[in-house]
This record gives C-alpha cells, structure tokens and sequence, in this order.
C-alpha cells in the first residue's frame, strides 16, 4: 500500500486504521524528505478539499463501524446463511408443480420398470417333480434339481 496525501491527512486528523497510521509513521520516519511533502499537502489544503476529506473519513469511518458490528453479532450469533434468491425460486408455484410431477414420473418409472424386469423363480430339489401353470396357461413339469426363471408379464 502506497502512502497517499488522503492517507497522511487522515493520519493528522487521527481518523487512520491501525494499519494505516503504521503505515504512514514508517513512511514519515523513512525519510525527512518524506515529513517535509507531509506538512507541504496539509499547508496547501483549500476548504473545500478539507470538506470533502472529512465527509469522506466520515463515511469510511461508519462503514468500518457498521462492518466490524456485523462481524462481532456473526461471532455471537453465528454465522447468517446466505441467501442467493433460492426462497424465492422454491416458493414459486411453477417450481412446485414441476418438483410434484418429477416425483410422479419417477414413481411411475419405477413402478414400471420392476414390474417389467422382475423374475419369478421356481426350483425344485431333490427328488421334487413340480408340475405348473405359466401366466400364458403353458403347463410345465420341472424334474429334479430344477429351476425356472421367467420375467413378469
């Protein structure tokens, strides 16, 4: 960070951040040269200047207060979730719909899809013989040790 005429007069005026004041009492001691430019900017300031210097400390002053209250009630009061306008996309009825038709399709998918591919079993062991009717009225005999694996209809 570079010393600036704002910076020094603010360093003056007393309304310099910590830093900041660090900053410009090592820039003054570096150098004499550096204290002689230092009086030479706050002999040459017009009013008008002075005015708006202060109006502008001022306003960089409230909002370093009003930043560093946020972060002590954050610290206090944990952190605030950000919010990145999802309220309101969820709260839109569109949205809504569009979530209620999603969870029917999904259901009827599935629905679908084991009805389709599930696989009925028959086995038989030792010396089971197994006479059955299939759904498409197909008799079958199963000897021993057998077994039938078929999809559902």
């Amino acid at each position: 960070m570079t010393v600036s005429k704002t910076l020094v007069i603010l360093y003056f005026k007393g309304e310099c951040l910590p830093e900041e004041e660090a900053l410009v009492e090592c820039w003054l001691l570096e150098d004499e040269g550096n204290a002689q430019v230092a009086v030479g900017w706050i002999e040459e300031l017009s009013d008008e200047e002075e005015k708006l210097i202060m109006s502008l400390s001022f306003k960089r002053n409230e909002i370093w207060k009003k930043t560093t209250a946020e972060i002590r009630s954050d610290r206090e009061n944990g952190p605030i979730a950000a919010d990145f306008g999802r309220n309101r996309l969820f709260k839109s009825p569109w949205y809504r719909m569009a979530a209620v038709l999603t969870g029917l399709l999904v259901t009827v998918f599935a629905y679908y899809f084991y009805s389709k591919h599930h696989r009925i079993s028959i086995a038989t062991s030792g010396n089971e013989v197994r006479t059955l009717f299939l759904p498409d009225r197909t008799r079958l005999i199963l000897n021993r040790n057998s077994t039938l694996s078929y999809s559902r209809a």
